[in-house]
């Protein structure tokens, strides 16, 4: 009898013993599982805390500024260099051209040839009635020296006239519209007798600076030209006023 209890004694023992083991080895595995991670220093728990606060934290809306630039940059285009378009005007055909001027000066009929010249600019400073964009002269005769009906020399500028000795003067105003040069005499300088004409022939043969009046000239690409002259000279006390009036036309030579 006293055997069969030492057995059973023995058993019980033996099964608290095992309780023990597996308690322990339990507990050991609970541990090790809140330990950190060899290769983060943190233990999983603290990972799954740490993203969980990450990704409930709510996340701050785009203020007002930034939404207006963002859709400023989405809307806004290139910058692409601006181009001014310049008015073209129509090339003048310049040059010497041979013409006829046939009118009247004074009391004096008259037809004769004649030399219309179309230049640059001659003077660009010292002028007191605008720069000429173009200048312009009608040459026929010598009116100075050879008085002659219909004779004339005018122009915008007297270093046009090939003859004339003196300095470069601007003589006039001068307009262009297109293929058209219109020359307005400055009456300012008419003293100078840089322009002149004159009616008649010989030794009493008066000389008339122009004050007043215009000459306008068209010419073409195909070396055509056309125009008329109608002004105002002034021949001193003695003579008065008389008026040139004549139709020119020619070709480029």
């Amino acid at each position: 009898m006293a055997c069969a209890d030492n057995g059973q004694g023995r058993a019980n023992l033996a099964r608290g013993s095992l309780a023990v083991v597996l308690t322990l080895v339990l507990s050991s595995c609970s541990s090790g599982a809140d330990r950190a991670s060899p290769s983060t220093g943190t233990s999983p728990t603290a990972i799954a805390a740490t993203t969980t606060a990450a990704t409930d934290e709510p996340t701050a809306p785009p203020t007002e500024e930034a939404a207006t630039e963002a859709a400023s940059a989405a809307t806004e285009t290139p910058e692409t260099e601006e181009t001014v378009d310049q008015p073209q005007e129509a090339s003048l055909a310049g040059g010497s051209y041979e013409v006829t001027i046939k009118g009247t000066a004074g009391w004096a009929d008259f037809e004769r040839g004649g030399t219309v010249r179309i230049l640059d600019t001659i003077s660009e400073v010292g002028t007191t009635n605008e720069v000429n964009v173009v200048d312009l002269c009608l040459i026929s005769g010598f009116p100075g020296a050879q008085p002659e009906a219909g004779a004339i020399w005018f122009s915008s500028n007297s270093g046009c006239d090939p003859g004339a000795s003196a300095a470069n003067i601007d003589l006039a105003y001068v307009e262009v519209d297109g293929q058209t040069v219109t020359v307005r005499p400055d009456e300012q300088v008419a003293a100078t007798l840089g322009n002149n004409f004159t009616a008649g022939s010989g030794l009493a043969a008066g000389i008339y600076a122009p004050v007043s009046g215009q000459m306008s000239i068209t010419v073409d690409e195909g070396g055509n030209l056309s125009g008329s002259v109608d002004i105002m000279g002034y021949g001193g006390a003695g003579f008065g006023q008389i008026r040139y009036q004549a139709e020119i036309s020619g070709n480029r030579v």
